[in-house]
């Protein structure tokens, strides 16, 4: 008998419920971007939490909403590709009572064990905590509910605990794993995104694309090059800002959070595109998003 379990898990929700901040503190690094902005998860951010007896491959997903654009299409795909091949689903209820239930009625027809999480309790009364709660009672089929509060790290060993209940006995996936199995290339340019969203707030889209062009390497030191595509030239100066100021500002930020997080020495080199309508264009999508698809 294997004396240890191991499993695939999807947090799933509405955009906005806490999804990218729980996967953050359950493994205490920043692999998902953490804004006060919706949508700000684009891919399957995979991160794996792991002890003695147990290995759990945690999966952020982007929040649902009604697709707009062809990179939007490809994030419900993305959905439905991880809940597909999770062991388990958490789901991250709101008070957004009827989207939710509709959302709930459709992963119910993956049969997948599904824990279903209330989440953000720090800031809600506690009448407001069981006003949700009986709203979901019949949806959920009078299953637990578990109250945890991701950004201050209230019960969710409660919830650890009940991963590792449901999750199957098996060997581990990953061995010598590192803390997110998503490529460096990738990672970093997460962390780029959520720079730009914090810096520019609401004067550029959301969904900037950013490229990894080359590495240049010598000893520790690494320089690393990507472009910035937006949809219009105007968005380039906005960026850019006077005398390319905003653009210096945003490329030393990321350099400052980037050798923090590696611990070696790193620079970072923006070059500002603009590609009309590439959310909808095929080619920016797929080489930009490829690990979406694969």
């Amino acid at each position: 008998m294997i004396n240890y379990k191991s499993g695939y898990v999807s947090i799933l929700g509405l955009p906005n419920t806490g999804k990218s901040t729980l996967v953050n503190t359950l493994l205490n690094k920043n692999i998902s971007i953490v804004t006060k902005k919706k949508q700000t998860t684009i891919n399957r951010i995979s991160g794996i939490l792991e002890s003695k007896n147990f290995q759990i491959i945690i999966s952020d997903t982007p929040g649902f909403m009604k697709p707009k654009n062809e990179l939007q299409k490809i994030m419900i795909k993305n959905i439905k590709y991880s809940i597909k091949n999770s062991d388990i689903l958490i789901y991250l209820l709101n008070n957004n009572i009827s989207y939710n239930q509709k959302i709930i009625k459709i992963i119910k027809k993956y049969n997948k064990p599904i824990i279903f999480v209330l989440n953000k309790i720090d800031v809600l009364t506690y009448n407001k905590i069981n006003n949700i709660l009986n709203y979901y009672i019949e949806i959920t089929n009078n299953q637990k509910i578990i109250k945890i509060s991701a950004l201050k790290n209230l019960n969710l060993n409660i919830l650890i605990n009940k991963i590792h209940n449901l999750i199957p006995s098996r060997l581990p996936y990953f061995n010598n794993y590192k803390i997110s199995k998503n490529d460096n290339i990738f990672f970093i340019t997460e962390i780029i995104r959520k720079e730009i969203f914090l810096l520019y707030n609401q004067e550029i889209p959301y969904e900037t694309c950013i490229k990894f062009i080359h590495v240049k390497k010598e000893n520790m030191s690494y320089e690393l090059f990507f472009n910035i595509i937006v949809e219009k030239n105007s968005q380039k100066k906005i960026i850019s800002g006077n005398r390319y100021q905003r653009l210096n500002k945003l490329q030393n930020i990321c350099k400052k959070k980037l050798q923090i997080f590696y611990k070696k020495t790193i620079k970072v080199y923006f070059l500002l595109k603009n590609k009309k309508n590439w959310r909808n264009t095929d080619y920016y999508i797929i080489n930009n998003y490829r690990n979406i698809i694969l």
